[in-house]
């Protein structure tokens, strides 16, 4: 009997091992699922969220390329009306210009053109001075030329009255020089 309690106790602790193995192999092995679980749904998550996140950018470049796209199609439209626009603002800034270089080059000349009258005006207020001065110098030379003559007459007067009373005055002598009985 002490053999059959020796091995009914070897058999215990055999038991009491193996059981104890085979629970420490399931602890070992539920740590490890558990372990290998969590790692799987660290992935998963990871993986979804990496999913997710290129799906939210998929999405937001396919939203652009629409814009794009819608942008290109209209790029036609827009630019008509732009460069219509720009041809609008362009022709209306020219006409500006135009009109306002056409106003200075009127204002210059009727600048010019009043200059000009003016100094015509005072050409003509000389010319009309000149030709009163010149009337007047004319004026002037036949009075000196009527004196001159007048001179002349007087001084062939005077020289012939001169002779005159020379031959009077030789008359006189003459007779002055008769004795009184010759008169």
């Amino acid at each position: 009997m002490a053999e059959q309690k020796r091995r009914a106790r070897e058999k215990e602790e055999y038991r009491y091992s193996f059981s104890r193995e085979q629970q420490q192999a399931k602890d070992q092995f539920a740590d490890q699922m558990a372990k290998a679980q969590k790692e799987w749904d660290e992935r998963k998550a990871k993986l979804e969220a990496d999913i997710a996140h290129r799906q939210q950018t998929m999405k937001s470049q396919e939203e652009e390329v629409n814009e794009l796209r819608q942008k290109v199609e209209a790029f036609p439209k827009e630019l008509d009306a732009v460069t219509a626009k720009v041809i609008k603002e362009t022709t209306a800034r020219l006409q500006q210009e135009a009109t306002a270089r056409e106003q200075l080059l009127k204002q210059e000349f009727e600048g010019q053109k009043n200059v000009q009258s003016t100094r015509i005006a005072s050409l003509e207020q000389q010319v009309a001075e000149q030709a009163e001065r010149l009337t007047k110098l004319l004026g002037q030379a036949e009075k000196a030329y009527a004196q001159v003559q007048e001179i002349a007459v007087r001084a062939i007067e005077g020289s012939a009255s001169a002779k005159q009373l020379a031959h009077l005055q030789q008359l006189l002598a003459e007779q002055g020089r008769k004795p009184a009985s010759e008169r």
